[in-house]
């Protein structure tokens, strides 16, 4: 349900800061992380990552086509093959909620995704930029370690 809503919101928001903020990557990575890490076991976090991506996708591409009549098979085959890929990065990231170097290592991959995406902000003051520098402070702070 949430991914088919986000994808609806996208597309509505598309021209807007929240559209801008809503077509960088770190936010599909900290919704994802955020999915992932509540997950009860590692195939759960593959499959909800995959449901959540497929069904933000459809929304997205069907609320385009029904209000625009406009369908880019292009860009909607290469985002499902995104998708597709999601439930590697949902059972690696499921990881992090472990302790020691395992979880560390797992944890650190969508954070520092997301700083890479956010650095940028030190020179352009990019809103997006600096919500992924949020969103990574943010997962830094809220996925769960064990020890």
């Amino acid at each position: 349900m949430l991914g088919l809503l986000l994808g609806i919101i996208a597309k509505f928001a598309d021209g807007t800061i929240l559209g801008v903020i809503g077509n960088q990557l770190g936010f599909w990575v900290f919704i994802s992380t955020l999915i992932i890490t509540k997950s009860r076991t590692s195939v759960s976090a593959a499959f909800h990552t995959i449901v959540f991506f497929m069904s933000m996708l459809i929304s997205y591409y069907i609320y385009s086509m029904i209000l625009f009549g406009f369908f880019p098979r292009y860009y909607f085959f290469i985002w499902m093959g995104a998708a597709f890929i999601s439930p590697i990065w949902g059972w690696i990231v499921w990881y992090s909620r472990r302790g020691g170097w395992l979880g560390a290592v797992c944890a650190s991959l969508p954070i520092s995704l997301l700083i890479m995406e956010g650095y940028s902000i030190y020179y352009t003051f990019s809103i997006a930029s600096g919500f992924s520098i949020f969103a990574a402070i943010m997962l830094f702070i809220l996925v769960p370690q064990r020890n």
